[in-house]
């Protein structure tokens, strides 16, 4: 069991190919229904530098109840409903014991 305080959404990338004449066909991306999750900041600050332009840097944790994860790309959401960010799937991790995956982006 999982403490909710956020969501994740998985990007999905649907057609794509060729078409029967052997026309490219267009990729769509798509974010999927929002998965309830745990949310946990491993790296949060406002000290990135680039050009004389600031940015934030975030690096985050979600542990979410096992299920089929396969994604890229995932955006996040805070529990207030406020959008964290569209990230990078660094890795996932079974965490078998507490029946949870947790993504790292």
């Amino acid at each position: 069991m999982i403490i909710v305080n956020g969501s994740i959404q998985i990007k999905q990338k649907t057609g794509g190919g060729l078409d029967s004449d052997g026309n490219p066909v267009r990729v769509s991306e798509s974010f999927s229904d929002p998965i309830p999750c745990h949310l946990r900041a491993n790296k949060l600050d406002n000290l990135g530098r680039q050009d004389g332009n600031t940015f934030t840097v975030a690096a985050y944790e979600a542990l979410v109840e096992s299920a089929d994860f396969a994604g890229e790309r995932v955006r996040l959401t805070g529990g207030d409903g406020r959008e964290l960010g569209e990230f990078s799937v660094m890795s996932v991790e079974s965490l078998d014991a507490v029946g949870a995956l947790k993504v790292m982006v």
